[in-house]
């Protein structure tokens, strides 16, 4: 099971990045420009139908692997929990549990609140910042 879940993670991180990289492709975080709702769906409204398109489908797929990763989370949490809590001796494997499933469920909290939010934010900036404004076509700005 720790090897599934391992491919999922993995899968997971895959789909963030290539979704990550398709916003930046077309969007930007424009500082002079508010971050609130209405400036995104503007933004994000004069983009191209295809373009459109290829966002809402990295975002629908982002939430698929979200919802595969969290299933998967769970049920290896509570698998290793039993093997940790039955098996072990020392108080050394439950701690390192404990801290490790700490930290997972911390990580899978903030995927889970970034992909239920208007699903123009990025995913890898410390500081909660949402794609408000379209890429200009005339410069080639680096990704995020």
């Amino acid at each position: 099971m720790n090897l599934v879940a391992l491919l999922v993670f993995m899968a997971l991180y895959a789909v963030e990045v290539q979704r990550e990289n398709k916003l930046a492709e077309y969007l930007w975080i424009n500082p002079e420009k508010p971050c609130d709702v209405l400036t995104t769906k503007t933004a994000f409204e004069s983009l191209a139908i295809e373009k459109k398109n290829k966002i809402h489908a990295y975002n629908k797929l982002y939430q698929r692997i979200i919802g595969i990763t969290v299933c998967t989370f769970v049920i290896n949490t509570f698998l290793s929990g039993y093997v940790i809590g039955t098996e072990y001796a020392n108080d050394k494997g439950p701690i390192l549990f404990a801290t490790g499933t700490v930290l997972i469920a911390n990580k899978i909290y903030s995927i889970i609140s970034i992909s239920l939010s208007d699903g123009y934010s990025s995913a890898y900036l410390h500081t909660r910042s949402q794609f408000n404004d379209i890429q200009p076509e005339t410069e080639t700005l680096p990704p995020i």
